[in-house]
């Protein structure tokens, strides 16, 4: 709920039944960009962002051939480090769906416990 709360607070949430992982994605953006002069209340803030990404990712290792595949598809954020996956709805091979969540037949090198 108090996450909620923090991302209704912050312009991403409207109480609707879904959350929206792109809206999620830009405010973790605007938070690692900004310049808040208090250093406490920055880093409270970026931890509380990180606690809701952690539902909209997964870890994989980045020169696995699953992940050199993502990249060269252009799911690379160079800036950030990350592999943002967008889009996949339109994709045969997505490794991600909303309805079937993390397709480990997609990924042919992964650990998958």
């Amino acid at each position: 709920m108090e996450e909620l709360y923090f991302l209704k607070e912050n312009g991403k949430y409207d109480d609707s039944e879904t959350v929206s992982g792109k809206e999620v994605w830009g405010l973790y953006i605007e938070l690692i960009q900004s310049k808040d002069d208090d250093f406490v209340e920055q880093k409270l803030r970026i931890k509380k962002i990180q606690s809701i990404m952690s539902k909209f990712t997964f870890s994989i290792f980045l020169y696995s051939q699953d992940a050199q595949r993502l990249i060269e598809r252009g799911y690379f954020n160079d800036d950030l480090g990350f592999i943002y996956l967008y889009g996949l709805e339109r994709n045969d091979d997505a490794v991600y769906s909303y309805e079937a969540g993390l397709m480990d037949k997609q990924l042919s090198s992964a650990l998958i416990f």
